[in-house]
């Protein structure tokens, strides 16, 4: 009975993409939670691969989330803001992709995110 079939896995080529943010998740892990996001790259030839990246739940003025929240969003937040998951998903975003390697392995790697400007 077989258990696993290996797929091949080739990452994407490091450089600028058009995704569309599908999702955010808390999740849980040995060090506590954090914030798992997703994007759908929909343009070009690598449209329809999934890209993900994580962040700390910290939201403070140098926090990546927080960094990738203005951009996306176009404009610095205030004190008290609060944005939900709806003010983010479903638009299309420019994502920075870099490769990394960890345990010997290349894996995909979003660096930063922007708000989209095209069309």
């Amino acid at each position: 009975m077989t258990l696993w079939v290996a797929e091949t896995y080739e990452p994407l080529p490091p450089g600028l993409y058009v995704g569309e943010l599908l999702h955010i998740e808390s999740r849980e892990s040995a060090n506590g939670e954090y914030r798992r996001w997703e994007w759908e790259i929909v343009e070009g030839p690598y449209a329809g691969r999934r890209v993900y990246a994580n962040t700390s739940t910290n939201f403070g003025p140098q926090a990546k989330a927080r960094n990738w929240v203005e951009n996306i969003l176009g404009r610095d937040l205030e004190a008290g803001d609060q944005i939900g998951i709806e003010d983010l998903v479903g638009d299309k975003h420019h994502v920075m992709i870099e490769n990394i390697k960890r345990d010997g392995r290349t894996f995909d790697n979003v660096s930063a995110v922007h708000k989209f400007r095209g069309e």
